[in-house]
């Protein structure tokens, strides 16, 4: 094995190159991210639900906090019976909002979003990968709970990692699902 010492001055010195250290797609993704970013202001509590048919997992977290935990007994269209409690956690903690994400699973999310559309409540949808992703790297293993999934997915909205949603009339199907109002 031999090393190779490179002295200042040879042709293998790394000196700047002409080309500029910001480009324009460097440019881009951080006005993209910082778009994101604010999707959630910093004074917002977050209200992450893992939508299931009859048992809700909830999270009230606050820049990356959990402020408390809740499983509820209902279906995913009636998920407003959490907001009146959101709402008493963020003025405990001195926070003037409240955005509601969750995954867009199933048909759950869509009468999860329909619920929060009637509350008048702002909700963000957070990308299954990016649960099963965070779920992995914070954990070290794949082990899925609900409670541990609705952490995560109020945890999401934070860095920016949201995309964004089209309106919900565009979302819904030509032949309705029965269990869709």
């Amino acid at each position: 094995m031999s090393i190779l010492y490179v002295s200042p001055g040879t042709a293998t010195d790394f000196s700047p190159s002409p080309r500029p250290l910001v480009t324009r797609g460097l440019r881009r993704e951080q006005e993209k991210r910082k778009r994101r970013r604010l999707r959630v202001p910093p004074d917002t509590l977050v209200l992450g639900i893992d939508l299931a048919r009859q048992r809700q997992a909830a999270s009230f977290s606050h820049d990356g906090q959990v402020l408390g935990r809740r499983r509820l007994n209902c279906g995913a269209q009636e998920i407003d019976q959490l907001f009146p409690e959101a709402m008493a956690v963020a003025e405990a903690h001195g926070l003037s909002k409240v955005i509601v994400s969750f995954e867009p699973a199933c048909l759950y999310w869509c009468l999860a979003a329909e619920a929060c559309e009637r509350a008048g409540m702002d909700y963000v949808l957070v990308h299954g990968l990016s649960v099963k992703r965070e779920r992995e790297i914070t954990r070290y293993t794949p082990e899925k709970t609900d409670p541990r999934d609705a952490d995560l997915i109020s945890f999401l909205p934070h860095p920016g990692q949201v995309p964004r949603h089209p309106p919900l009339l565009h979302l819904r199907p030509k032949r309705p699902h029965p269990a869709c109002p």
